[in-house]
């Protein structure tokens, strides 16, 4: 009974371990660390750099071969210094500070609220949207420079929408609008890019540790059960003399063998979960953390976090 209820105790971890890893938090093979590199000195090229600081973080992954992986941290590093912030100070017609505006950038949303946060952008001229409930829209462009920090902006939004008007606001075509609905209804929400990774690298790295405790388990079972192997045979575990012993020795003997054997693997396993699970969760995208803006007197500060 003892050794079926193992089987099935290690059976069902090993296989919890290889979904979880591998499907939800597989690390980037060599293959696909060398494509990553690939594209991210595409992107960089053509100044798409926060694309390409996306592929060459997954390059940067452990797993991948060390000269790629050095190259590409070091490109990281390289593509953080060389990414514009730029802070926007959005104000109503009395001068009031307004923090629930969506801004778009190109069409697309950059960030859904003003929280006193720094926004990245990539370099060149950008197209901008302001949509503030019950006023209409600003659209604004700037030409961004690489390397550029701190650039402050200030915009101001006042013009009351037309009461006829059904919507609060008037993005462009194809910007979410305040509420995170476009034109056609569909929800158009900024995406979360280290959240899903963060949530399964903190799963991961739990699964590892309830690996390593129960391994633990069966080491000390192991040990018990080679104590009561030698204590009626006088032999050491795995001998193979069992007609010098009894059936409980022969019994003790098998299960101190099996107990170790899941003992190393749940260790194993369970080690190599948690590196897994602190690779994630250190890896992914802060794309939160890096958008912050601060008021002034007559002015807004962007800085941004990496």
């Amino acid at each position: 009974m003892l050794r079926h209820t193992t089987a099935f105790v290690l059976t069902s971890l090993l296989a919890t371990l290889t979904v979880t890893m591998s499907g939800l938090a597989a690390e980037p093979t060599a293959a696909e660390c060398i494509s990553a590199h690939e594209r991210a000195t595409k992107l960089q090229g053509e100044r798409k750099l926060r694309s390409a600081r996306e592929q060459y973080v997954v390059c940067a992954s452990a797993s991948c071969p060390s000269e790629v992986r050095d190259e590409c941290a070091q490109a990281v590093a390289e593509v953080n210094r060389a990414l514009p912030t730029v802070v926007f100070a959005v104000r109503d017609a009395q001068g009031h500070d307004l923090a629930e505006v969506n801004v778009t950038m190109d069409g697309k949303t950059l960030v859904d609220r003003l929280d006193g946060a720094a926004i990245e952008v990539d370099p060149g001229e950008h197209e901008f949207s302001f949509a503030v409930p019950g006023v209409e829209s600003v659209v604004r462009k700037f030409v961004v420079r690489e390397g550029e920090k701190e650039r402050r902006e200030q915009i101001e939004v006042g013009a009351a929408l037309p009461s006829s008007e059904p919507s609060l606001s008037q993005p462009t075509e194809g910007a979410a609008s305040p509420s995170g609905t476009n034109a056609g209804g569909a929800t158009d929400e900024a995406p979360k890019p280290g959240r899903e990774r963060r949530t399964i690298g903190f799963l991961v790295t739990g699964l590892g540790v309830a690996a390593l405790g129960l391994g633990g388990v069966f080491g000390l079972l192991a040990n018990s059960a080679k104590r009561d192997y030698e204590d009626d045979c006088g032999d050491a575990v795995g001998a193979p003399s069992n007609t010098q012993c009894g059936e409980d020795g022969v019994e003790a003997n098998d299960r101190a063998r099996l107990d170790a054997a899941v003992s190393t693997g749940l260790v194993v396993g369970g080690a190599v979960a948690a590196v897994t699970g602190v690779t994630l969760v250190l890896s992914a995208p802060k794309r939160r953390a890096q958008v912050a803006i601060g008021t002034g007197p007559g002015s807004v500060i962007v800085t941004g976090r990496f």
